[in-house]
């Protein structure tokens, strides 16, 4: 598998900057097993960018993206102080980086102190990414939408282009990603477009097609605030 397929690779999360750092580490978590991952990146986070459990264990996590420098030791105590904050069993540090010498004994006296910080730094990433299954959700489609994906799939195959018509709440985005993976799995490498109106929205479909999604096909948003320097796999804009 190339580089350019893995989202967690050192490179491509370099040249991706700190939201997509940010998005790569809460799809990981996703095929890593862990639930209810929330990003909750703001003014007032406590120093977490995500809280999530695995295993009946609350998880908070801070992505530290740096271009060229390491994580520092104030980057520990401040993780720390959103686990504390937060009530949660573990902490992490996510980064595309690496941790200087003064963090790395920053997290041997948290350590000591019983309060661990698990590094989660750029080579650890690459390597997860290895160790991932190749998708994390399933797809039970009802009797409806399995129609739906049968009619997109023939429309789309016979005369190129399809309309889905479904009411609020009956599941547009599960059958739009169904029909998203199969069009990938024939024709490896294509790609595709996803438009919204909103950019909440285009980062809601973003996650919720991950589920849909091989873990070599990457994802990316174009919006006013976004403008990736590639477009491989799936991207998300706003009009």
């Amino acid at each position: 598998m190339t580089e350019e397929a893995n989202f967690l690779a050192p490179r491509v999360l370099l040249m991706g900057g700190p939201r997509r750092l940010t998005a790569a580490t809460e799809r990981a978590m996703w095929h890593l097993g862990f639930d209810e991952v929330r990003v909750i990146d703001g003014a007032r986070d406590r120093g977490a960018d995500l809280v999530a459990t695995r295993g009946g264990a609350l998880w908070v996590i801070q992505d530290k993206w740096k271009a060229r420098a390491g994580v520092p030791a104030e980057a520990l105590d401040e993780v720390d102080n959103a686990r504390r904050h937060y009530g949660a069993d573990r902490a992490a540090i996510a980064t595309n980086s690496y941790l200087t010498p003064k963090a790395i004994r920053r997290a041997v006296q948290l350590k000591g102190l019983g309060a661990p910080v698990e590094r989660w730094e750029g080579r650890d990433l690459a390597k997860a990414f290895e160790a991932m299954p190749d998708r994390f959700g399933t797809f039970e489609p009802r009797p409806y939408q399995a129609e739906a994906f049968t009619s997109l799939s023939r429309d789309l195959d016979q005369r190129g282009k399809a309309l889905l018509v479904l009411a609020t709440g009956l599941g547009k985005t599960v059958v739009g990603g169904e029909v998203i993976r199969q069009e990938l799995e024939e024709h490896p490498g294509a790609q595709v477009l996803v438009v919204a109106h909103l950019k909440e929205l285009v980062a809601q479909l973003e996650r919720a097609m991950w589920r849909h999604l091989s873990k070599s096909v990457r994802t990316q948003v174009l919006t006013g605030d976004e403008r990736p320097a590639g477009l491989p796999g799936v991207t998300f804009a706003t009009v």
